[in-house]
């Protein structure tokens, strides 16, 4: 070996010897720490206690700081009038079972006095038992921030509360729960006697400082399990006039059968999961997901107040100029059998991918079992509704860049179940919904401001599908675009559909279909609106079809053709090449003034004065605009009155269709109503 390399280790050995760290180091336990009867200062003891592991430091010169458990000792040797102190930066955090020993019944204590000492508190891979308890700014080492730290950590409601809030943290500024966190509600064991007094209760409660500048909360993977009733609330001190935080940043809420453990099913009374109310200034969850393949209430929520994420800005537009964004990048619901998403007032929502997967459905469990009053009753049951998203905020936005329904239970989609099944519904107040592609087994609702309230105030809906692939099975039900401009650039009936659209204000770019499916269209909700339409009429571009009807269905009301100027009907019908199958049926119905109504054929029609007065009239208010179009009728007995306005190959009286026009109304049509036109169509 060189000399060189001798003379080196020698010179470390040395220096080791002479280092007074090192010469006075000295390992043990917390128990024979606290009874030393002449503790060094000049020393550093090595505490080797499981979960109390690290350097401990004896100040004689503090004989007042009170002990903590966790970062501050008292020696058990009344002569020893120091305070041994644990050696620790604040910034990089102290461990929740620091504080803790055996006889406490939970970590509140602990939980008290490790926030007193430090800006994070770390926990570990295991349960923690908590009581209600609340965390403020002033009660901080540093008021402006906290980190929890979780590592696979539960934290669990002591056996035996009476109440449902368990933990809140109120005012802090730059708040995170990071890691990965259980909150158990522990509903077995809670004895909650008036529950309907804890609503809108959670046991984790988030309240915003008002109107910071600046201000975060972070979160790391939080699952509710167990709850009584609700899992999380993050809000502010006014809901109606106060900013939030300027950001809130989630990596996954995760909800496993985890809320309304004690099954209520009240009118009026709701339940969730998570719930973000407030002017939050911009929400950004990585992921959402929802397992209920065994939730406690069974098929209640069908029409229950049941919701399992809720985002709601219910802030005074006059007070509350800013636009507030939730970003949602991944939703998974599996079986999911409650409301999975809903969004109130949200000005700009961004979705980039919406999975409800089994929907209705529990797994090796007969339906019978699973959903005993939903089979017996007419029930509705909705996926994700959202409403008023853009109330007096005509630019604001609402968008799914994919959308996935599948492997709904067939049982309820079937014509016999007589139960309301609607996948998503846009409510009312949404300026305009931009969808990137859906495919579904459950209908869809695209509803604009006019169906509910028509308050003129709220923009009507103007909603965009890219491409739109439906395997919706025959139901009662409508994919309907009611009171709402839709436009569908690519709109596919897939294999096992059947479902009825709604030719309302829209158009489809282009038709394609399966051979496996049927498809129908049907005039409904063709109306006025407070705004310009979008578009005049029903449009559609190009249609390859395999078996399709469209079903025009007229409503002549003798009363209302009275007032001209009052009517808020019309129908227009704009169709370019149509080719393959597509059938044509018309259903004409007339109400006298008395209110009695008949059904219209072409020969009462022909026969009856009053009819073929009141029908004309109506007709002033539909058109047609056909071109290269190929329809085969339904019915081609000699009675069937589309023979009247059609060029069919039967017709044999001028159409009733080129009656002259009214001029354009006051609202309602872009343009005003033309003779009808069919260039190169074929109707046989």
């Amino acid at each position: 070996m060189p000399k060189s390399y001798i003379v080196v280790v020698w010179m470390l050995g040395w220096g080791l010897f002479l280092n007074p760290a090192w010469a006075q180091t000295e390992q043990t336990t917390l128990r024979a720490l606290l009874s030393l009867k002449n503790p060094s200062p000049k020393k550093t003891y090595l505490v080797t206690d499981v979960g109390k592991e690290g350097e401990w430091r004896y100040d004689s010169s503090d004989k007042d700081s009170p002990a903590n458990g966790g970062t501050v000792l008292e020696s058990a040797n009344r002569a020893v009038q120091g305070r041994f102190k644990r050696q620790f930066d604040p910034r990089t955090g102290v461990h929740i079972d620091w504080f803790l020993d055996k006889s406490m019944a939970t970590i509140n204590g602990a939980l008290l006095e490790a926030v007193k000492v430090s800006e994070r508190v770390n926990f570990g891979s295991k349960v923690y038992v908590i009581a209600p308890v609340t965390l403020t700014s002033d009660a901080l080492w540093s008021p402006q921030r906290l980190r929890l730290h979780f590592q696979n950590t539960t934290l669990q409601a002591q056996s035996g509360l009476k109440v449902v809030k368990i933990l809140e943290l109120r005012d802090i500024p730059e708040l995170a729960l990071s890691g990965v966190v259980f909150l158990d509600g522990n509903v077995k064991k809670a004895q909650i006697a008036q529950p309907l007094n804890e609503g809108g209760n959670a046991f984790l409660t988030i309240v915003a400082p008002s109107n910071r500048t600046t201000s975060r909360l972070e979160i790391g993977s939080l699952t509710i399990q167990n709850m009584p009733m609700c899992g999380v609330n993050i809000v502010t001190h006014n809901d109606e006039r106060d900013e939030g935080y300027r950001r809130i940043l989630v990596k996954a809420f995760r909800e496993v059968n985890g809320y309304n453990g004690l099954n209520i099913q009240n009118d009026g009374f709701a339940a969730w999961g998570f719930n973000v109310k407030g002017a939050h200034r911009s929400v950004v969850i990585d992921s959402l997901y929802a397992l209920q393949d065994n939730e406690p209430w069974g098929d209640a929520p069908i029409e229950k107040s049941f919701y399992t994420f809720t985002f709601e800005n219910q802030v005074d537009p006059q007070v509350h100029k800013r636009k507030d964004t939730l970003y949602i990048k991944n939703l998974y619901a599996k079986y999911p059998c409650s409301l999975i998403l809903y969004t109130q007032a949200v000005n700009n929502v961004l979705i980039d991918n919406y999975v409800m997967d089994g929907v209705l459905r529990k797994p090796a469990v007969a339906d019978e079992k699973a959903y005993p009053t939903m089979l017996r009753k007419n029930l509705s049951w909705v996926g994700s509704k959202h409403t008023w998203t853009s109330f007096k905020s005509p630019k604001s936005s609402f968008r799914v860049k994919k959308m996935r329904i599948q492997n709904t239970n067939k049982v309820f989609m079937s014509e016999s179940s007589i139960s309301d099944i609607t996948g998503l519904w846009l409510n009312k107040g949404i300026s305009g919904a931009v969808f990137d592609s859906i495919e579904t087994d459950v209908r869809i609702k695209l509803h604009g401001d006019g169906y509910y309230f028509g308050f003129p105030n709220v923009p009507d809906g103007r909603h965009r599908v890219g491409t739109f692939i439906s395997h919706i099975p025959a139901k009662r039900n409508y994919v309907q675009p009611l009171s709402a401009d839709l436009t569908i650039d690519k709109l596919h009936i897939g294999r096992g559909s059947g479902v009825i659209f709604a030719m309302g204000n829209a158009k489809i770019g282009s038709i394609t279909q399966d051979n496996d499916s049927r498809g129908i269209f049907e005039s409904r909700e063709n109306r006025f609106k407070n705004t310009e339409m979008l578009y005049n009429g029903f449009i559609v571009d190009k249609c390859q079809a395999t078996d399709i009807l469209w079903r025009f269905n007229w409503f002549v009301n003798q009363k209302q053709l009275t007032d001209e100027t009052a009517v808020q009907a019309g129908e227009r019908y704009e169709f370019k090449n149509f080719t393959g199958n597509n059938y044509l049926e018309s259903h004409t119905t007339f109400t006298a003034s008395n209110e009695t109504s008949s059904y219209v054929t072409a020969y009462r029609y022909d026969g009856d004065a009053t009819i073929q007065r009141n029908v004309e009239q109506f007709l002033q208010f539909v058109e047609f605009n056909w071109t290269n179009v190929k329809m085969k009728l339904i019915d081609g007995s000699s009675s069937n009155f589309v023979r009247r306005f059609m060029p069919t190959k039967y017709t044999e009286k001028p159409l009733l269709l080129n009656l002259s026009r009214k001029p354009r109304p006051l609202k309602g049509w872009k343009m005003d109503w033309k003779t009808s036109v069919f260039t190169q169509c074929v109707i046989e």
